[in-house]
């Protein structure tokens, strides 16, 4: 009961902070993407360019980073359910 009760602790830890890790660098990314398109943003702006093309091509970039996201949030579940 002791090592079963060491192990779970010892994986929940490794989970907790991985998880924690992940959440810290995506907050990063995310930010520093933000910083790129307004850059991206203003130099359309001053191209006076096609903002519809520059629309489409961010819902696509975005809905590759929240698929991309979910995936490796489903990967380290499976991963925590395969431990235990």
């Amino acid at each position: 009961m002791t090592t079963f009760l060491a192990a779970y602790l010892w994986v929940r830890g490794v989970v907790w902070s991985t998880l924690r890790l992940s959440s810290k660098i995506l907050l990063w990314a995310l930010a520093a993407l933000w910083r790129l398109l307004k850059w991206i943003q203003l130099w359309f702006l001053m191209k006076k360019l096609n903002f519809k093309r520059f629309y489409l091509c961010l819902t696509y970039l975005l809905t590759g980073c929240v698929v991309l996201s979910a995936l490796r949030s489903l990967r380290i579940l499976l991963w925590v359910l395969a431990a235990l």
